[in-house]
């Protein structure tokens, strides 16, 4: 099984409860899968380094540019407000690690796809870790470059 890291952004000014519910489900989708997770990170509430526009915004502004009655921005207009579409400064942000078969990620993939709590996110693969040398057979090496310098030292 390929190890996995998901780093996901959640909406802002969620309850505690809500955000343990978006991680606990994504977990949940994952252990039935078979998968073995490794770690869980919540980095909270922060700032983001660009805004995010909100999930169907693009939808409402193609829609008021069409001047077609129903999305968001035209009842903001036709209220008297400002048509600005709103966006995300902030998110909550948390990490997961996994090892994880590929039926199992379309699953988890298509869980935050439609938790509409979930603003953002993206899965990466992780390379494998080198295996690490055999120390029997370092140490063996080294002590046979230690008596070699010794008896060219000798010598």
């Amino acid at each position: 099984m390929p190890f996995y890291e998901v780093f996901a952004l959640a909406k802002p000014k969620l309850a505690t409860a809500q955000c343990a519910e978006v991680l606990r489900g994504a977990a949940t989708v994952l252990l039935k899968g078979g998968a073995i997770l490794t770690d869980i990170k919540s980095y909270g509430e922060r700032e983001i380094a660009y805004k995010i526009r909100r999930p169907g915004a693009a939808f409402d502004e193609a829609r008021m540019r069409a001047g077609m009655p129903g999305c968001i921005a035209h009842c903001a207009v036709s209220l008297g407000g400002t048509s600005r579409v709103w966006r995300v400064v902030q998110a909550f942000m948390w990490q997961m690690g996994f090892m994880a078969d590929p039926r199992t990620l379309k699953e988890l993939d298509h869980q935050l796809k439609v938790d509409e709590r979930v603003l953002r996110f993206m899965v990466f693969r992780k390379r494998a870790l080198p295996k690490l040398p055999n120390t029997y057979a370092l140490a063996k090496k080294a002590k046979e470059l230690l008596t070699q310098r010794r008896e060219g030292a000798v010598a």
